[in-house]
């Protein structure tokens, strides 16, 4: 008992730290399949590039946006 005559209760242990095997669902990220993962990229994509046709973006501006924020792009 602690100090003030109440239990302390240790925390759960983490399950899902880096060496815990792979369970089943795990290709999933969030609700998403992977498949529609790299769906919703490839949409994303073309858009984008629409917009760099039309001088909607700037490439240098959306350049400058990805290296910022140090995102990765997946390509298919």
């Amino acid at each position: 008992m602690s100090s003030n005559g109440k239990r302390v209760r240790k925390s759960e242990p983490y399950l899902c730290g880096k060496h815990t095997p792979p369970q089943p669902g795990d290709e999933r990220n969030g609700d998403y399949s992977r498949e529609h993962l790299l769906k919703m990229d490839a949409r994303f994509r073309d858009r984008v590039e629409r917009a760099f046709r039309l001088g909607l973006e700037s490439r240098a501006a959306a350049a400058g946006r990805v290296a910022a924020s140090g995102a990765l792009c997946v390509s298919s």
